[in-house]
């Protein structure tokens, strides 16, 4: 439980970022101070000093995760036509595979589980392809 409460904070960090373009460990400090200080027992954990490494190196990789989604999706379709929400689990699962965080099939698994609760109607099903293909 405590890795997915990481990995829902690290979603909802990379929709922060990707959606305001704000420096990520700014914004990884007020998450920690504003919003989890106010629901310590909620579902979101501070971020540990190893996914905070991952988050920051990834976003540092940007350029790269975005083209190699690109490249994985169906013509026509491009990483900013996704939803925010689409693109933040992506973001993740993508940083957590290449960062070796947990065995492939439990990241995969998990951002699909969160795709369902959180993402469109089907989006669980676009996210599960791409990240089979990663």
């Amino acid at each position: 439980m405590k890795r997915r409460k990481q990995r829902l904070t690290a979603i909802v960090c990379f929709y922060i970022y990707l959606f305001k373009n704000r420096d990520i460990m700014d914004i990884l400090n007020d998450f920690n101070d504003v919003f989890i200080a106010n629901q310590p027992d909620g579902d979101f954990l501070m971020v540990d000093e190893a996914t905070q490494f991952m988050m920051v190196e990834a976003i540092a990789a940007k350029d790269l995760i975005i083209a190699k989604i690109n490249s994985l999706l169906k013509t026509g379709w491009v990483f900013d036509r996704l939803n925010l929400v689409e693109q933040a689990i992506l973001f993740m699962a993508i940083s957590e595979l290449v960062y070796e965080v947990d065995e492939r099939a439990i990241i995969i698994n998990e951002a699909v589980e969160i795709a369902k609760i959180y993402g469109d109607q089907d989006s669980y099903k676009m996210i599960n392809a791409i990240l089979d293909q990663v």
